[in-house]
């Protein structure tokens, strides 16, 4: 296998990991049926994300968001703030996160702070398209 030395696509990624809170069977159900009924509609809206994964681990100890995205961390967390802070407050509730937090329109450098301080950096990222953003992606689609 080949592997090149200096690949570095331009998206970048988020992998934040929060604990939920306890109980956390009770919890990790509730937030289960949050998830359900969330519309990708302000996740589009953001423009510059390619991809978004939530998955559970460690029994539902821990809940998982895994995105792919364009630009800049500070500019990205402001317009998933912008288009999906409602889905935030949705979802942090059954997290195990610092009072202050809620709603994350009105937080934001708390917000900000605690997305920063549970990101799990990326050691290794691999893009089939390492220099297409998402709006070329969707403007090549048409």
């Amino acid at each position: 296998m080949s592997v090149p030395g200096h690949f570095k696509p331009s998206q970048s990624t988020m992998n934040l990991i929060l604990p939920v809170k306890e109980p956390v069977a009770q919890n990790a159900m509730f937030l289960r049926e949050v998830l359900k009924h969330l519309e990708p509609v302000g996740l589009n809206r953001v423009g510059t994300l390619h991809f978004a994964r939530f998955l559970f681990i460690d029994n539902d100890t821990r809940f998982l968001i895994f995105t792919t995205f364009d630009g800049t961390f500070a500019n990205y967390m402001n317009d998933f703030i912008n288009e999906t802070g409602d889905a935030f407050n949705l979802i942090l509730p059954f997290m195990d996160i610092p009072d202050g937090v809620l709603p994350v329109q009105q937080h934001r450098e708390a917000f900000y702070k605690l997305i920063q301080a549970n990101d799990a950096s990326s050691e290794i990222v691999y893009s089939a398209y390492p220099d297409l953003t998402v709006l070329e992606i969707i403007k090549n689609a048409q």
